[in-house]
């Protein structure tokens, strides 16, 4: 019998034990089981706002999105104030391609926790598929004013960089990225996209071969950790 076992013998009115099972399981990737000890929690701190917000995210990685969202409504129903379960709702829209609402859920997010660069990072991203760019840029500069070792933010502001053509601000957004991360396949791969783009349109043939040259170079990189485009 396991110690978590142990204490809920003891006392099987604790919540938190129920909940730290739960964790344990959904670190083991055994989500059923982290479901079904969340479930328990529940039932005896039935306004648990964070325990709603994890089972949601289990029930989301599990494809049980009404599930998801179902939950994540009651925790903020417990909880209007809590910026982190607005974000995950958030990304859940995003992912389901509702635009509007994961933009909304995102501003009330930043609205209750001004530092959430989560959440100005959803937001770029969303201006970036609705082809914003320059808005998209915005939010994630504001995402990496919060937390300058964001490697996701400079990566997509170095795509949205790429797609305005600002292919220089594009390269050093990827460098930063690739100082931080420097086994990103990935990123490589992208800065290798942007030299190529660069070597194209330069008229100065010395320019054209280093940019050949550095394109190769992070292209061989991209296929040595393992990426080798979309």
């Amino acid at each position: 019998m396991n110690d978590f076992d142990k204490a809920f013998q003891l006392n099987p009115n604790m919540a938190n034990t129920s909940a730290n099972q739960g964790a344990i399981f959904l670190l083991l990737g055994q989500f059923e089981r982290a479901i079904q000890k969340y479930t328990e929690a529940l039932a005896l701190e039935p306004y648990n706002a964070e325990y709603y917000k994890t089972r949601g995210m289990i029930f989301e990685e599990t494809g049980k999105n009404e599930l998801a969202f179902a939950d994540f409504d009651k925790a903020i129903e417990i909880n209007p104030y809590s910026a982190s379960v607005y974000n995950v709702r958030g990304y859940l829209y995003m992912k389901l391609n509702e635009f509007e609402k994961a933009m909304s859920d995102f501003r009330s997010a930043v609205l209750h926790d001004p530092k959430d660069s989560a959440s100005f990072t959803g937001m770029g991203t969303i201006s970036y598929y609705l082809e914003e760019y320059s808005s998209a840029i915005e939010y994630f500069t504001k995402a990496l004013e919060i937390q300058s070792d964001y490697v996701g933010a400079f990566s997509s502001r170095g795509i949205a960089y790429y797609a305005l053509r600002e292919y220089e601000n594009a390269i050093k957004d990827f460098t930063c990225a690739l100082e931080i991360d420097s086994q990103s396949g990935e990123l490589y791969w992208y800065r290798a996209l942007v030299y190529r783009r660069l070597m194209e349109q330069t008229p100065d043939y010395t320019l054209k071969v280093e940019y050949q040259n550095m394109a190769k170079a992070d292209l061989a990189k991209a296929r040595e950790f393992g990426y080798t485009g979309k």
